[in-house]
């Protein structure tokens, strides 16, 4: 090997270790001055600035069919057709907040783990190197409580810590076609404190590691696609996957529309046994979403 060689892969190598260090250290950063960010029309400060809000269609493949893979406020996702309006406040930096409400087109086919909301914040940076700390709850959340039913259980969503990183240069050649396109993954752990299982018990504690990719080709379409593994495999319900995946056009401009198939459904490798309705491409649902942010 000559020295240059040598020299340039030094250099390469000490480039990658300080976008490390510094995706690491700016981690869950806070600029409270952005709390109040200036206008760019007129200079002058907005409470607005950071608020976006989107209204859309989901479409299930299988319109028809009531899911029976669920227990309490937990089941198999994406299985009704719903209009949903949401909205996301971003008040410095990457912490974010979401709320969304969903109208079932086909109420009676609406099940104790289909959400009326969903909800999620925490701190989200999409850059590499970074990490990610998130709780969302897309469980059987309710406007009207009683009888035992809550507004939320609040217990019962996802805690997940996420580092992502990008493609390795060695592997660009394989997987990227230099027109336009890019890969970035990440890998997380997620944390359910309580969840339901196949028996209506309700326990303590599911955890599972992820390890997913999503490739985009000229920055708005893409595919994603993310593999789970339960530490403890007997905490892996029917409609927990191992895992998921979508494709589609996203645009996260103001006043645009994006098309995107997703499926969150019980999916099994090949090797393993699956439960009926859920894991197949029909158990997917697609969505036609358009927003606006200030």
């Amino acid at each position: 090997m000559c020295a240059g060689s040598w020299i340039d892969r030094a250099a390469a190598q000490t480039e990658t270790r300080n976008e490390v260090l510094d995706g690491l250290a700016s981690s869950f950063s806070t600029p409270w001055h952005q709390l109040v960010a200036p206008n760019a029309a007129d200079g002058t400060g907005s409470w607005l600035s950071g608020l976006s809000i989107n209204a859309g269609i989901t479409q299930a493949l299988q319109p028809n069919r009531k899911s029976m893979v669920g227990a309490g406020a937990q089941g198999d996702r994406a299985n009704e057709s719903t209009l949903q309006l949401g909205i996301r406040y971003n008040p410095m930096s990457y912490w974010f907040a979401t709320f969304t409400a969903y109208r079932y087109l086909r109420p009676g086919l609406q099940q104790s783990w289909d959400p009326d909301f969903t909800y999620s914040f925490g701190y989200d940076d999409w850059h590499p190197y970074t990490l990610s700390l998130v709780y969302g709850n897309y469980t059987g959340n309710r406007f009207s409580a009683g009888n035992g039913v809550a507004h939320s259980r609040i217990e019962q969503g996802g805690i997940t810590l996420a580092y992502k990183f990008p493609l390795p240069d060695l592997l660009k050649p394989i997987f990227l076609t230099g027109f336009g396109d890019d890969l970035m993954c990440s890998a997380s752990f997620t944390l359910v404190p309580r969840y339901t299982d196949v028996q209506n018990d309700v326990r303590d504690n599911k955890t599972n590691v992820g390890l997913g990719c999503r490739y985009t080709f000229r920055e708005k379409w893409y595919a994603t696609f993310t593999a789970y593994h339960y530490l403890r495999p007997s905490q892996q319900q029917p409609w927990d996957p191992d895992f998921v995946y979508g494709f589609g056009y996203y645009d996260w401009r103001s006043d645009t529309i994006s098309i995107q198939y997703s499926n969150y459904s019980g999916n099994r490798f090949p090797w393993r046994s699956r439960t009926a309705g859920t894991g197949t491409f029909r158990a997917g649902s697609v969505s036609i979403v358009w927003s606006h942010g200030w």
